[in-house]
């Protein structure tokens, strides 16, 4: 009787743990689908870190990836996905994101290894020859330089998000967009 009793108590204690684990999916999903990417890199981190198989590691791993290419953070992008991929996940895409991550960082000879697995996997998505002719496009200009200085001016570079720079009718004048505080 004491085994039953034991059994019983285990099985519960296990089912609620599988239980709380899958609502904290949900809810990283939907912190993802309405866009709150930090809460739900969050969330997936801690669940990433409880995971028990690699078949749920790896499928974590992918949804981390996926914030991670959202917030447009390519090194954290590169290691989930990688891991992903260490994982064996069975999704084309993780070597279609990889190879995005690799020549936005730069590496084009990374990049087109993975943009040629994505294309062996999947031959008539065109994304795969885009992001090759992109390597060899982005390689060509880095080659070829410049007739312009670029300096960095403390007072317009900041830590905020500042673009989409306007010179004044007479050039003495700067303007830009910024997430700057007022």
């Amino acid at each position: 009787m004491k085994q039953f009793a034991l059994i019983t108590m285990f099985l519960l204690i296990s089912s609620g743990l599988i239980f709380s684990q899958n609502r904290r999916l949900q809810r990283a999903d939907h912190y993802y689908k309405v866009h709150e990417y930090t809460k739900a890199l969050k969330l997936y981190r801690k669940l990433y870190s409880k995971a028990k198989t690699r078949t749920e590691k790896a499928q974590i791993a992918f949804k981390i990836g996926l914030v991670a290419r959202q917030l447009n953070n390519f090194l954290l992008q590169k290691n989930w996905f990688r891991r992903a991929e260490q994982y064996r996940l069975q999704n084309p895409l993780v070597y279609l994101y990889l190879a995005d991550a690799y020549r936005a960082m730069g590496a084009y000879d990374a990049a087109r290894d993975y943009y040629q697995k994505y294309i062996s996997l999947v031959p008539d998505d065109k994304r795969g020859e885009i992001g090759l002719k992109s390597c060899d496009f982005a390689e060509k200009v880095m080659n070829k330089k410049s007739r312009y200085n670029v300096l960095f001016i403390r007072r317009i570079n900041s830590k905020y998000n500042d673009f989409a720079p306007v010179m004044s009718g007479d050039t003495t004048v700067l303007y830009f967009t910024s997430t700057r505080p007022p």
